[in-house]
């Protein structure tokens, strides 16, 4: 099957054929029909990967410090040697796709070969992803729409983190693929909109998705106007920038005792005065809900109690899906280009680029890719040796980085098996 990877030292992107993942319990295979590029989060990645050590050195001192703390306790040479395996291990890229269920691990119950979902998966023509991050993508719903769940579920994140009533203002900052999804989700919760980018076409389009105003340079004094004097109950900061502005600005538009959520990756040094003097809240949005990045949730299958926590990143997920299946969430507009997935390389150089406006970028998985699925295992007789044949099951960074290099210094083993 194909997939889209990048080798994160060299910063080279290719699509290359790759083993196709067998179900495991607690997880569904899925067959990708079509997966969204995301320009903010993707590109950030792409960035970096294209810098020099030293670049991305400078781009992420939190690294450096973790790389610092394990020479101290590995020793320089294991520590460069782990860094460097690392750095040229592929990593796929995606995070946002739909398509048709394969198979069913045990333990999912919702769920049967056929169905239609969205998911987290990365852009590869099979994924295998955890029952608890893809939901069933309704029949009236195009699988290149339900595609962007994941994206509307981080904008709906930040919706909810608002804490929004019927008629409240909203200020978006960041008017990308997120932002113009947020834009829809505050209309059809009955908020006033106030949208500002950098692009005008963007503040155009975020018009034409329902923003009662839109445009480049919105500040602090517009805002006033808009609200009569008051000021955005809630900012919304849904930009992709390294620049602390947003943040700047946030503070400047937002009212007294309002709150700024921050679901874009921005600078984040922000002035006290202006958050003080109005007891601001200011909160980061965690991804597309509760849930993420909890082991307990998302690998194992332990769901929270709706009870307690009533919307989950898989909740946010299908209700993003039954927005667009009632019709009050349609993304058709947000999608600018679409690729073969033998073509992502010149998708992401169009993005590196940036010489032509963009911002929903949609691969497609060509039918030929649901080929049928054969696990074969090759067995060969090998040559008699004075060494002792060692197997290796699992080839995560602890055995790649420690237990194999180790054996090899030993010396006395063969590798016979490693999968």
């Amino acid at each position: 099957m194909h997939q889209v990877v990048q080798n994160v030292r060299n910063g080279r992107l290719s699509v290359t054929q790759v083993p196709e993942p067998l179900v495991r319990p607690g997880h569904v295979l899925i067959q990708n029909a079509c997966s969204v590029i995301s320009p903010g989060t993707e590109k950030m990645v792409i960035d970096l990967a294209s810098k020099s050590l030293i670049g991305k050195a400078r781009a992420r001192p939190d690294h450096v410090r973790q790389i610092i703390d394990k020479m101290r306790t590995q020793g320089i040479f294991t520590t460069i040697q782990q860094v460097f395996e690392k750095l040229n291990e592929p990593i796929g890229l995606g995070y946002s796709s739909a398509g048709y269920v394969l198979a069913c691990g045990a333990g999912v119950q919702n769920l049967k070969p056929g169905d239609r979902v969205a998911s987290n998966g990365p852009h590869a023509g099979v994924v295998c992803i955890s029952k608890h991050l893809c939901a069933q993508v309704p029949d009236n719903v195009p699988l290149e729409q339900g595609a962007f769940a994941v994206m509307g579920s981080i904008a709906l994140q930040g919706v909810r983190l608002a804490k929004l009533g019927l008629g409240d203002t909203v200020l978006v900052i960041g008017l990308g693929l997120v932002g113009q999804i947020a834009v829809k989700l505050l209309k059809a919760q009955g908020c006033r909109v106030i949208g500002t980018d950098l692009d005008p076409s963007k503040c155009q389009l975020a018009v034409q998705m329902g923003a009662d105003r839109a445009a480049p340079g919105i500040g602090p004094t517009e805002v006033g106007q808009l609200t009569r004097g008051i000021g955005a109950d809630a900012v919304l900061i849904t930009a992709a920038t390294k620049s602390d502005v947003p943040i700047e600005m946030a503070g400047a538009c937002v009212r007294s005792k309002g709150r700024v959520v921050v679901v874009g990756a921005v600078g984040l040094n922000m002035p006290r005065q202006p958050f003080y003097l109005k007891e601001a809240e200011v909160v980061v949005s965690c991804s597309y809900g509760p849930g993420r990045y909890d082991a307990e949730y998302e690998e194992r299958g332990h769901d929270y109690p709706v009870g307690h926590v009533r919307w989950t990143e898989q909740r946010n997920m299908q209700a993003i899906l039954d927005l667009m299946s009632d019709g009050k969430l349609d993304v058709s507009p947000l999608i600018s280009h679409r690729f073969e997935i033998e073509q992502a390389a010149e998708a992401y150089e169009m993005i590196k680029e940036g010489k032509q406006p963009y911002l929903g970028v949609v691969l497609n998985f060509a039918a030929d890719e649901q080929s049928k699925r054969v696990a074969r295992i090759e067995l060969k007789a090998a040559k008699p040796t004075q060494k002792l044949g060692v197997g290796c099951l699992g080839a995560g960074g602890f055995a790649r980085m420690v237990l194999l290099p180790a054996l090899k210094k030993a010396g006395g083993f063969h590798p016979r098996v490693l999968c």
